[in-house]
């Protein structure tokens, strides 16, 4: 195992308050032209949205901006009684709280080529909407050398799922992929090709939260008062960002979250070290001759080469067991 520390990294961050003439609203140095008629215009660029009855609709070519907290009212849309927000696919991203605390919108359409960029870019809307997204493509970021797609960032918004909403994809085969983008699989997704329409009663017609078991002691040193629990989940982009920098010649295929606890109380040291074993996702094996772990834990980086042979296990060693990981592979 080799170990490296996390060079310290500081976040400035700066707010601006500023006075809002009738005709003009700013988000983090953006502003909207409003020339009437329930029309906002991003400045600098095409992106319009034009609130029409019950629907919001976002069109042109580019990004929705972020905001923060105390910056949501100056959103012009934001007292708008809306229900429904259309996203056009030519718009390239949602930002961080864009459309949080509307609380009357039930249904979002979007494609898959849009990135929401944040939890908080629907925050708080109404509970148990419905999400119905086509397929569009996908577009691509890079975080250093590892690729993010909008259908990444989509996973990310849709795997916690606090406020009960479902997913609708164009097919079943596109239903059954998004779902399974993790560990528990996301909840309440379905495909727009059942005429049924199971998602008019999520109550009776749920699905997902499937876990299936991801990591474990090695049955050479199991110790039964530990449990050993681990998920398949997108994290941050600082995250991302450390395995980019630790990546070397490896491909990265996904980010794991493995929480060791004893008697309900999270572990993150153990007083020996324990193999662990890992059994590598379906989709994830047999890509390369070489599988690693990329460790993030205590302001520290862990790399955990293989132990063992089978190309559908990795077993690693450790005595700090409660720790975020990126598994890679060549």
């Amino acid at each position: 195992m080799k170990v490296h520390k996390i060079l310290a990294l500081t976040l400035a961050m700066a707010l601006s308050i500023c006075a809002i003439p009738t005709t003009i609203a700013e988000a983090k140095g953006e502003t909207w032209t409003i020339p009437g008629d329930n029309t906002y215009h991003l400045d600098g660029t095409d992106v319009v949205i034009k609130v029409e009855g019950e629907t919001l609709h976002v069109t042109g070519t580019g990004a929705v901006p972020s905001y923060d907290y105390w910056s949501l009212n100056e959103r012009p849309w934001r007292l708008k009684g809306v229900s429904v927000i259309q996203i056009d696919s030519t718009i390239t991203s949602i930002g961080s709280y864009a459309f949080a605390n509307m609380d009357k919108v039930n249904r979002i359409i979007m494609g898959t080529s849009t990135f929401i960029e944040d939890t908080t870019t629907f925050s708080k809307i109404a509970y148990k909407p419905i999400f119905r997204i086509s397929d569009t493509g996908v577009t691509t970021q890079m975080i250093g050398n590892i690729p993010y797609t909008s259908l990444d960032s989509i996973a990310a918004f849709a795997q916690s799922n606090t406020n009960g909403a479902c997913y609708i994809f164009d097919t079943n085969a596109k239903a059954a992929a998004f779902q399974t983008m993790t560990n528990p699989t996301i909840p309440l997704v379905y495909s727009a090709a059942d005429s049924n329409a199971p998602w008019n009663n999520v109550e009776n017609n749920g699905n997902g939260n499937v876990v299936t078991r991801l990591c474990y002691m090695a049955p050479d040193n199991v110790d039964h008062s530990y449990i050993v629990t681990g998920q398949m989940r997108y994290q941050g982009r600082a995250c991302y960002e450390v395995y980019s920098a630790f990546l070397e010649d490896y491909t990265f295929a996904c980010s794991l979250r493995i929480n060791v606890t004893k008697s309900g109380k999270e572990i993150s040291k153990t007083d020996q070290t324990y193999k662990y074993i890992i059994d590598i996702p379906k989709k994830y094996q047999n890509l390369g001759t070489s599988y690693r772990l990329i460790g993030i834990g205590a302001g520290q980086v862990y790399i955990f080469d293989d132990m063992d042979s089978n190309p559908a296990t990795l077993t690693y060693e450790t005595d700090m067991p409660t720790m975020t990981f990126g598994l890679v592979y060549k």
